[in-house]
């Protein structure tokens, strides 16, 4: 069953043709929505997770791929968006997808603001999802 605001995620990311969902872990009902609209969702975590039949799912770390140059084939996506994104890892997913011109967005963690300069949208749902500033130096 899909709660109200996994409707309106799934709603805003679903304008994308390609995503990926960063630190997917055990809830991967809003990539599984996704791929529903023939999106096609790639998911990183950098320990093994179970993931709908239809999500490619990669073991990685954005962290030490924010330090590369180049990016496997799951980073060249429209979007890169996170749910719950802890503060010290927004950074490092903004690095990333500004070396591959992929849009972002993001939820945080319930009681954290961005750490990173962004600006916020509210979705009908009541979730917050926050789109950062471009051009910022990450």
């Amino acid at each position: 069953m899909n709660s109200q605001p996994q409707v309106a995620l799934t709603n805003l990311l679903g304008e994308y043709q390609s995503a990926l969902e960063v630190g997917i872990g055990r809830r991967p009902s809003v990539a599984r929505n996704l791929s529903f609209r023939d999106v096609s969702v790639h998911a990183i975590d950098i320990v093994q997770r179970s993931v709908p039949a239809h999500v490619r799912f990669h073991v990685d770390d954005i962290v030490a791929a924010s330090r590369q140059s180049s990016f496997p084939h799951w980073y060249h996506v429209e979007v890169i968006y996170a749910l719950n994104l802890p503060a010290e890892l927004q950074r490092p997913v903004c690095e990333v997808a500004q070396k591959v011109g992929a849009d972002v967005r993001f939820t945080t963690l319930g009681f954290e603001s961005p750490a990173i300069a962004t600006r916020p949208k509210s979705l009908d749902s009541g979730e917050t999802v926050y789109i950062p500033i471009a051009n910022e130096q990450y």
